[in-house]
């Protein structure tokens, strides 16, 4: 199977999931890989911590300058406020930094996170009762 098609059958998955927000959350400083997968571990365990239900898949993206990364969430469930606090919080960023999309299937959100699956990224899914 070719790179594009293991791409798109990551898409076509994704999509049969029922995602409330496409989000994308930019760092204020270069983020290497590494660091974000401790900043993305960090929000899911304050996910779980607010006792809410939800789901996210996340995948960072490497800046065209390839110097640091922003990442792209799934989000499912009313959490977006546990989401824009932490990272609020922990500095991060700003409201600039911050965009949620309502999730509209026919936007292709879920094509798009996935076409980084090949691009040396990390990226993650966490469930919590959906």
């Amino acid at each position: 199977m070719s790179v594009n098609s293991l791409n798109r059958e990551y898409g076509k998955w994704l999509s049969t999931m029922p995602w409330d927000y496409f989000t994308t959350l930019s760092y204020k400083w270069d983020v290497k890989a590494k660091q974000c997968r401790r900043v993305m571990d960090n929000l899911t365990k304050e996910l779980v911590d607010s006792k809410r239900d939800f789901g996210m898949f996340w995948v960072a993206e490497w800046h065209k300058s390839g110097t640091s990364t922003h990442t792209h969430l799934l989000l499912k469930g009313d959490v977006t406020d546990v989401v824009d606090y932490y990272w609020k919080s922990n500095n991060y960023g700003d409201n600039r930094g911050i965009k949620h999309l309502a999730y509209d299937s026919s936007k292709g959100a879920c094509y798009y996170v996935s076409k980084f699956f090949d691009r040396n990224v990390d990226n993650d899914i966490f469930v919590k009762n959906i």
